[in-house]
């Protein structure tokens, strides 16, 4: 039987625009999971630079606390009256503001149920901030602040890993399209073949 070769057109024609609408359709989920990864490289720049506002202005906290302590210690009744009060939240007004906004962004930024631990640790030096005993402990501080870097940096690692392994339709699509083009490529050559045979 002799097969006509218009017969070839046709099944050009059809594997062309087979591959069109595959590539398009990659170029798609390219472009949206592309934006998804940028997305998600912005929140962890700003959960880096929030988390290191806050500590610092944590630590600068404590250090205020303890000039406002040197201060006191000099005077026959330390800690008497409201005026040492009015000095501490002069001295720390600013770093108290950027404390509480940076403390409240990163909590927008976390999940509840999945980063328990950093928010616990943040939670703890909100509330480490009224408690003079804990400010007047420089390693105390410290401590707190060297555990919330540790968890955020285990976070931001594994944030990371995702932007650069990509997201899971990325990925997902990527297999997909491999296997569709491996079988049209195979469909192709054993049709050739049979029509050839």
């Amino acid at each position: 039987m002799v097969i006509p070769n218009t017969i070839f057109v046709a099944v050009g024609v059809i594997t062309a625009a087979s591959l069109t609408g595959i590539f398009s359709f990659i170029a798609l989920i390219n472009q949206k999971e592309g934006k998804v990864s940028e997305f998600r490289q912005n929140w962890i720049d700003a959960l880096r630079e929030d988390v290191a506002k806050f500590t610092s202005s944590f630590d600068r906290i404590s250090t205020s606390w303890q000039l406002i302590q040197l201060q006191e210690r000099r005077k026959a009744t330390p800690f008497d009256g409201v005026e040492w009060i009015a000095e501490f939240n002069e001295l720390s007004k600013e770093d108290s503001s950027i404390f509480c906004e940076c403390h409240n962004r990163i909590l927008l930024r976390l999940n509840k149920n999945k980063d328990k631990e950093l928010i616990n640790k943040l939670n703890k030096a909100k509330l480490s901030i009224s408690d003079r005993d804990v400010m007047f402990d420089k390693s105390e501080i410290q401590s707190q602040i060297d555990d919330i870097i540790n968890v955020s940096q285990d976070l931001l690692k594994i944030e990371w890993e995702v932007v650069k392994a990509g997201e899971k339709a990325y990925i997902n699509t990527k297999r997909a399209t491999k296997a569709i083009v491996t079988i049209l490529l195979l469909s192709l050559l054993i049709s050739y073949y049979f029509l050839q045979g």
